[in-house]
């Protein structure tokens, strides 16, 4: 605002002006009022002082400085999360037949380090005091992948979602969760899942195979989406393996030297055998 008036005064008092490289084209200007001045004149002098605020707003004048605008360090997930809430809409209306109910995105990192995992599903833990939406979870340790990758994680967790939806409390698992076993299987033959059978935890879904009906589905999708794909997953959590301290024993075994009495028990202890009444011998381990 002080450039502003100075600038203005400078116009009213018929000087020729140097602001940030805007000079006054006006030789002298009447000194009793600005509004005297004809039109055409005060035309050109709003033009001045509008290139004048013009370059005010681009930086900041300090003490004849120039200060430049910071640049935007943060690097935001609101475009993931969009794309992938737009895929579940996707989805659910060309594959689940809008049977699925209200879901939360989050990207969480998973802190299994033994077994990465790539995405979860929870029934109805989020609430707004009303209704009641489920979660599914793209894991941070693994974000960084092809979104087709992506997209098979997402068919995976919503058939979690979907047995949430149609009756079954434990998402077509068993064992907490963590066992994947026939029903789960029959739903990704409904829902054009390719599957294979792990020992450990039932049957898994491939993220490198797609079947031809999943991929039309999948292709219709990447065709509707404004935002390139393949540049926009680029960042995911890193892992880091706890260090293994040596655990260190706090019990220590004691033994009678006549009667060959012993037990464990805490480490530093003065005891006597009641049958020999002789000092128990300390043993490490």
């Amino acid at each position: 605002m002080c450039l502003f008036f100075s600038c203005e005064t400078d116009i009213l008092r018929g000087k020729k002006i140097h602001r940030k490289g805007v000079c006054s084209p006006f030789k002298k200007l009447n000194k009793n009022s600005f509004f005297s001045e004809p039109p055409p004149r005060r035309k050109k002098i709003y033009k001045f002082l509008f290139e004048v605020l013009q370059k005010l707003k681009k930086c900041l004048i300090l003490g004849g400085k120039k200060i430049m605008k910071m640049k935007d360090i943060t690097l935001k997930s609101s475009k993931e999360i969009e794309v992938i809430e737009s895929a579940i809409n996707f989805l659910n209306k060309n594959l689940f037949d809008g049977k699925l109910s209200k879901i939360k995105v989050t990207i969480q990192p998973d802190t299994n380090t033994k077994a990465l995992t790539y995405g979860w599903a929870c029934s109805q833990i989020w609430s707004d005091g009303k209704i009641r939406a489920h979660e599914l979870n793209i894991t941070a340790n693994s974000l960084k992948r092809s979104f087709s990758e992506i997209w098979i994680t997402l068919v995976h967790e919503l058939i979690h979602i979907y047995a949430f939806c149609t009756g079954d409390p434990s998402g077509a698992t068993s064992r907490q969760g963590r066992y994947h076993g026939k029903r789960f299987k029959e739903l990704c033959d409904q829902f054009y899942l390719i599957t294979e059978k792990n020992p450990s935890i039932g049957y898994i879904t491939p993220h490198q195979k797609m079947l031809k009906e999943q991929k039309e589905i999948f292709m219709r999708f990447k065709k509707s989406c404004k935002i390139n794909l393949g540049l926009l997953f680029k960042y995911q959590r890193m892992t880091f393996e706890k260090e293994s301290r040596p655990k260190t024993s706090t019990t220590a075994k004691y033994v009678c030297p006549c009667c060959g009495l012993s037990f464990k028990t805490k480490k530093g202890l003065n005891l006597i055998c009641g049958d020999c009444e002789q000092k128990l011998e300390e043993i490490e381990g």
